[in-house]
């Protein structure tokens, strides 16, 4: 099986969830989907690199009927080989309350780095989607086998919040003093519930 690891940083865009040590923040994982009724969903095209390899992937995420303030989403997870894809992983539903602990974000985090661009236009299935586009970058320091390393995150955010999830497109380099992880990737379809 292989194991998208650049992946992580997108869950963690649309379902966050733990401990934190600043205040208490929207979670951009539940506003992004909140607003969407049960069977929304979101299908993402991408690739991921992580210096043994480029992975070709497909990601849908589907919201789902959950109880109380929680958005519930399925991850569905394909890898392509060639021109054949795998057949698709599903992934345990990613709960999403409506507040995060500021740190466990990149877009609230207080160390990011953030920068508003032009807006861009994205074409999804013949449709123009007017996107926000943000740029993050956020440098964390860490412990490896007890010597300190550093981490850079660095992210571009194409958004817009008529696509469930809000983002459109996405694209990260993660780099520490190892190692180097890229991950893009972009919308090709979406169905929208209404609420």
């Amino acid at each position: 099986m292989v194991r998208i690891t650049g992946i992580m940083a997108l869950l963690a865009l649309v379902a966050t969830s733990g401990c934190g040590e600043l205040a208490v923040v929207p979670n951009p994982g539940y506003t992004g989907w909140a607003d969407f009724g049960i069977g929304s969903s979101v299908t993402f095209e991408g690739t991921q690199d992580d210096g043994r390899g480029e992975v070709r992937f497909r990601l849908t995420q589907t919201r789902l009927e959950s109880a109380g303030d929680v958005v519930a989403l399925e991850v569905t997870l394909a890898i392509f080989d060639g021109d054949q894809v795998s057949a698709p992983q599903v992934e345990r539903p990613w709960p999403s309350g409506p507040h995060i602990f500021a740190t466990e974000h990149p877009t609230t985090d207080p160390d990011s780095k953030i920068t508003e661009l032009d807006n861009e236009v994205i074409t999804i299935d013949g449709q123009a989607i007017d996107c926000e586009v943000t740029e993050i970058v956020l440098v964390e320091t860490f412990l490896l086998f007890e010597a300190p390393d550093e981490a850079k995150l660095h992210l571009i955010l194409h958004r817009n919040a008529s696509i469930p999830g809000g983002v459109v497109k996405f694209e990260e380099v993660q780099t520490t003093t190892n190692s180097v992880h890229k991950t893009s990737q972009h919308v090709v379809e979406y169905h929208v519930v209404e609420k």
